[in-house]
């Protein structure tokens, strides 16, 4: 029977026709039955092997069922008969792309190099061919991505794109922009925050606000402008700013930061909220409980204020600048010393404050504070030569002149004291507070009465500081983790390369291969597969606790 069999279909072959074995491949190709398609068209061609049609149709079922070697056999003999079919060009390109593209984890770009670069000559003439061969830009783009040209393929997708505004490119597209936008973003918050750090307000936050222009999701942006207006004491502008950064990311410096503003609002219960929040982010965030210890320093829950103040003196601030740290710590120690009443943390203090003089001579809140705690420890007469420096620096300074006229009195030096509160009434005429003042003074000259009146605690005035960037590379590594954690591989990956300017290779191992998985991470993405890898982001974790560790 299976003789017979093999008899008649061998006949059948024979009596069907070229045109007949077509129809039947065409039925077959229409149905998925690609490999009898592949069979019709191999008999169709022992009829007829000059048809190139044929052969291409053969290569495309061939193509499709994965056998790549002889699909490119098959079309190269139609491009022999016909070379200038676009079509052809474009399914040869197909082919290579096939043969080059991401499979899996085990992928070399370098073993794969020439199949990509075949397929983009070939689509390329293709598209040349046919300027709305969406299809061809695709597959382009998506090896020029391959062949780490972003940019380039960047241009290639914003054509599809106009062709075709649905295409699967425009996300690439979108991400490339946010690239562009984060780098960008980045330098602005570079110069914006140097200007801040050199108290000229309005200089910073006209950068900020360039870089929230360029990347709306930039919450460090947001938050400077937030610390900005509330250096101005504009404080609804900088809950708003920082609302804003805390819809975007809750990370503790902005819930610090918002504490900070509702604590000068008098908002005391959502302050300390706010501060708790943070905390619960970090418990070792002196921001946090300095903001907390003021607070309850105001409002003589004295106790806490302590707890907090002697949190502080326990935590670890390497990751501060220097000046963050000498400002906290004196604070701190100015509060420990108003509660404790022990002088030994006023001295203690004016060690720091000294140090922070020496490197800024000309900062007049610095004088005062060293006024203040001279005064504190009693010595009238040092705290006065402290805030007569202050006074040569800013001649008009209301709260060093306020100070200077309580010392006068203090010292019994009424006429002094008095030509002070004149002082201050021309530059607040009719101040009732002056007025009363002055005639305090010049009742206690006329009756020979000593004074002990007491300088404000600068903690209870509003102190401002904001977060210091030490090294931009943390904050740079964070946006890297937070977009992997997003699925965004392009832009973790161009972040990796713009980090690569601050730091080195050779001091931190990880980034070579954090480097490397991101480009996997980038092939899988153009071929639809979007969910990273759980060892890439342990790997851009531990690059970022690294850079932490070594700061």
């Amino acid at each position: 029977m299976f003789g017979i069999a093999k008899i008649k279909d061998g006949l059948i072959k024979k009596i069907k026709s070229f045109d007949r074995w077509i129809s039947e491949g065409n039925n077959y190709l229409e149905t998925g039955d690609y490999k009898n398609a592949a069979d019709c068209y191999y008999n169709a061609l022992n009829k007829n092997s000059r048809d190139d049609n044929a052969w291409y149709s053969m290569a495309y079922a061939l193509y499709k069922m994965g056998d790549y070697k002889d699909s490119l056999d098959a079309i190269d003999e139609a491009l022999k008969l016909n070379p200038n079919n676009p079509k052809y060009h474009y399914l040869k390109g197909s082919i290579y792309y096939e043969l080059g593209k991401y499979v899996d984890e085990s992928y070399n770009l370098e073993d794969n190099k020439k199949y990509l670069e075949e397929a983009f000559n070939y689509l390329n003439i293709s598209y040349e061919q046919n300027k709305q061969n969406t299809s061809a830009l695709i597959m382009m783009g998506k090896i020029l991505v391959y062949l780490g040209e972003f940019e380039n393929a960047r241009d290639v997708f914003k054509k599809c794109y106009k062709l075709n505004p649905s295409c699967e490119c425009k996300e690439f597209v979108k991400l490339y922009d946010i690239v562009v936008k984060n780098i960008d973003s980045f330098e602005y918050i570079e110069r914006g925050l140097s200007l801040l750090n050199s108290n000229k307000y309005i200089d910073a936050i006209k950068y900020f606000n360039k870089a929230s222009e360029l990347n709306e999701n930039d919450e460090l942006a947001l938050y400077y402008k937030s610390c900005i207006y509330e250096y101005f004491r504009d404080y609804k502008k900088a809950l708003s700013c920082i609302d804003t950064s805390l819809k975007i990311t809750e990370r503790d410096i902005f819930f610090s930061k918002k504490g900070d503003i509702l604590f000068k609002l008098r908002n005391y219960d959502n302050a300390v909220n706010n501060y708790e929040k943070a905390l619960d982010i970090n418990n070792n965030l002196p921001y946090a409980y300095l903001g907390l210890g003021i607070l309850h320093y105001t409002i003589e829950k004295y106790d806490y204020a302590l707890e907090c103040f002697d949190k502080l003196f326990e935590l670890y601030m390497e990751h501060l600048t220097n000046d963050e740290k000498y400002m906290i710590t004196t604070y701190t120690l100015i509060g420990k010393g108003e509660i404790t009443n022990n002088t030994d943390f006023f001295e203690e203090a004016l060690n720091y404050i000294d140090r922070q003089i020496n490197i800024d001579m000309n900062n007049i809140d610095l004088w005062s504070l060293k006024g203040y705690v001279l005064f504190k420890m009693e010595k009238y007469r040092e705290a006065l030569g402290i805030y007569n420096n202050a006074l040569s620096i800013d001649s008009n300074n209301i709260e060093i002149l306020e100070s200077l006229a309580i010392i006068y009195e203090n010292l019994g030096k009424y006429d002094d004291a008095i030509r002070t509160y004149e002082k201050l009434l021309k530059l607040n005429p009719d101040d009732e507070k002056y007025i009363n003042a002055k005639y305090d003074a010049e009742k206690s000259m006329f009756e020979n009465k000593t004074t002990h009146k007491r300088l404000t605690s600068p903690l209870l005035k509003e102190i401002t500081m904001h977060y210091k960037i030490k090294n931009i590379e943390i904050y740079i590594m964070e946006m890297v983790v937070k977009h992997i954690r997003k699925n965004n591989p392009l832009v973790s990956y161009y972040l990796i390369m713009y980090l690569n300017e601050y730091i080195s290779s050779k001091d931190f191992s990880e980034i070579d291969a954090l480097e490397n998985k991101l480009m996997i991470e980038i092939y899988k993405y153009i071929e639809n597969i979007r969910d990273i890898d759980d060892s890439t982001l342990n790997l851009a974790e531990q690059l970022l606790l690294s850079i932490k560790e070594n700061q």
